[in-house]
């Protein structure tokens, strides 16, 4: 829950009240309000932290997709266990690889 207040904190705190935000820019003006406060130390904590949040995102999602996707395989094929000799980490590898490769159609 309080990852949901840090960001109101940080607006109220670096934004001045009555300020008209656009609606796809808010971020950047918070961005803009720390360069202001903090100088160059807070445009390396906005994008810091932007590609953080980001990319921790981006890494869970690609595991739980390859996760579901590799337990299901492994659950309802019994073929698929037996060639894998029974070892998860002989499917599951290859598929992360094979996602992140972007060689598969979207």
């Amino acid at each position: 829950m309080i990852g949901m207040y840090l960001p109101g904190i940080l607006y109220v705190a670096v934004i001045p009240k009555g300020t008209a935000l656009p609606a796809w820019g808010i971020a950047a003006s918070s961005a803009s309000g720390l360069i202001q406060k903090m100088g160059n130390f807070g445009w390396f904590l906005a994008l810091f932290f932007g590609f953080w949040i980001m990319y921790s995102t981006a890494i869970s999602n690609v595991d739980l997709v390859v996760r579901q996707s590799t337990d299901m395989l492994w659950f309802s094929s019994e073929r698929l266990r037996k060639f894998a000799k029974m070892d998860i980490r002989k499917i599951y590898y290859p598929y992360c690889l094979y996602l992140q490769s972007g060689l598969w159609p979207i």
